[in-house]
Protein backbone atom coordinates (compact mmCIF):
# COMPACT_ATOMS: atom_id res chain seq x y z
CA UNK A 1 0.00 0.00 0.00
CA UNK A 2 1.27 3.45 -0.77
CA UNK A 3 0.80 6.48 1.48
CA UNK A 4 -2.43 7.59 -0.27
CA UNK A 5 -4.38 4.39 0.53
CA UNK A 6 -6.23 4.62 3.79
CA UNK A 7 -7.56 1.05 3.74
CA UNK A 8 -10.42 -0.08 5.93
CA UNK A 9 -11.30 1.28 9.30
CA UNK A 10 -11.58 -1.18 12.16
CA UNK A 11 -15.37 -0.97 12.06
CA UNK A 12 -15.47 -1.67 8.30
CA UNK A 13 -13.09 -4.59 8.73
CA UNK A 14 -15.26 -6.12 11.48
CA UNK A 15 -18.40 -5.69 9.36
CA UNK A 16 -16.64 -7.32 6.40
CA UNK A 17 -15.50 -10.24 8.55
CA UNK A 18 -19.02 -10.73 9.91
CA UNK A 19 -20.48 -10.67 6.40
CA UNK A 20 -17.96 -13.27 5.28
CA UNK A 21 -18.86 -15.49 8.25
CA UNK A 22 -22.55 -15.20 7.36
CA UNK A 23 -21.78 -16.20 3.77
CA UNK A 24 -19.74 -19.20 4.95
CA UNK A 25 -22.48 -20.35 7.34
CA UNK A 26 -25.15 -19.89 4.66
CA UNK A 27 -23.12 -21.93 2.14
CA UNK A 28 -22.54 -24.71 4.67
CA UNK A 29 -26.25 -24.80 5.50
CA UNK A 30 -27.14 -25.01 1.80
CA UNK A 31 -24.63 -27.82 1.25
CA UNK A 32 -26.02 -29.75 4.22
CA UNK A 33 -29.55 -29.22 2.98
CA UNK A 34 -28.63 -30.54 -0.48
CA UNK A 35 -26.89 -33.55 1.06
CA UNK A 36 -29.81 -34.38 3.37
CA UNK A 37 -32.47 -33.95 0.69
CA UNK A 38 -30.37 -35.76 -1.91
CA UNK A 39 -29.36 -38.78 0.19
CA UNK A 40 -31.59 -38.95 3.26
CA UNK A 41 -30.86 -42.60 4.05
CA UNK A 42 -27.13 -42.00 4.05
CA UNK A 43 -27.54 -39.08 6.47
CA UNK A 44 -29.87 -41.13 8.66
CA UNK A 45 -27.36 -43.96 8.81
CA UNK A 46 -24.59 -41.51 9.70
CA UNK A 47 -26.66 -40.06 12.54
CA UNK A 48 -27.49 -43.53 13.87
CA UNK A 49 -23.83 -44.58 13.67
CA UNK A 50 -22.66 -41.49 15.55
CA UNK A 51 -25.39 -42.03 18.17
CA UNK A 52 -24.43 -45.66 18.72
CA UNK A 53 -20.74 -44.75 18.99
CA UNK A 54 -21.46 -41.98 21.48
CA UNK A 55 -23.69 -44.23 23.59
CA UNK A 56 -21.17 -47.06 23.60
CA UNK A 57 -18.40 -44.68 24.65
CA UNK A 58 -20.49 -43.31 27.51
CA UNK A 59 -21.43 -46.81 28.67
CA UNK A 60 -17.81 -48.01 28.59
CA UNK A 61 -16.67 -44.94 30.51
CA UNK A 62 -19.34 -45.50 33.17
CA UNK A 63 -18.39 -49.17 33.50
CA UNK A 64 -14.71 -48.32 33.87
CA UNK A 65 -15.54 -45.78 36.57
CA UNK A 66 -17.74 -48.30 38.39
CA UNK A 67 -15.01 -50.94 38.21
CA UNK A 68 -12.42 -48.57 39.65
CA UNK A 69 -14.74 -47.77 42.57
CA UNK A 70 -15.40 -51.48 43.13
CA UNK A 71 -11.65 -52.17 43.17
CA UNK A 72 -11.05 -49.37 45.68
CA UNK A 73 -13.89 -50.67 47.87
CA UNK A 74 -12.54 -54.22 47.71
CA UNK A 75 -9.05 -53.05 48.71
CA UNK A 76 -10.48 -50.99 51.57
CA UNK A 77 -12.50 -53.98 52.81
CA UNK A 78 -9.42 -56.18 52.65
CA UNK A 79 -7.47 -53.68 54.72
CA UNK A 80 -10.30 -53.42 57.26
CA UNK A 81 -10.44 -57.20 57.54
CA UNK A 82 -6.68 -57.45 58.07
CA UNK A 83 -6.83 -54.72 60.73
CA UNK A 84 -9.69 -56.56 62.46
CA UNK A 85 -7.62 -59.74 62.51
CA UNK A 86 -4.68 -57.86 63.98
CA UNK A 87 -6.93 -56.14 66.56
CA UNK A 88 -8.59 -59.43 67.52
CA UNK A 89 -5.18 -61.07 67.87
CA UNK A 90 -3.95 -58.28 70.16
CA UNK A 91 -7.06 -58.32 72.32
CA UNK A 92 -6.77 -62.06 73.00
CA UNK A 93 -3.14 -61.65 74.06
CA UNK A 94 -4.10 -59.46 77.06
Amino acid sequence: MNGNDKGLTTRQAIVTILRCHVVIIRNIARALNRAVTGKPWLCLCAVVLVSITTAATAILKARAERDSYNKALYEANQKIDSLKIIADGNSTDN
